[in-house]
């Protein structure tokens, strides 16, 4: 890529459950501690492909991802 193109970019988030001991505590005991992680993912307009991403907590909105991707 020419340093000079512009790259158009589409960001986005999906949120992820996060499985292990939280899983087995409510198989067994009925209680469990739900942990999600949201993917922050920078794609290429034009090409679909994956440029950049973030892994982060729940509470991360995605304008705050923007800096980051870069």
């Amino acid at each position: 890529m020419v340093p000079h193109d512009r790259l158009h970019l589409l960001i986005n988030s999906t949120s992820l459950k996060l499985f292990g001991q939280g899983g087995w505590n409510e198989e067994n005991h009925g209680r469990a501690h739900r942990s999600w992680r949201k993917l922050h993912l920078a794609v290429g307009a034009g090409t679909g492909e994956i440029v950049a991403c973030m892994l982060t907590d729940n509470g991360a909105d995605d304008g705050g991802q923007v800096s980051a991707l870069f």
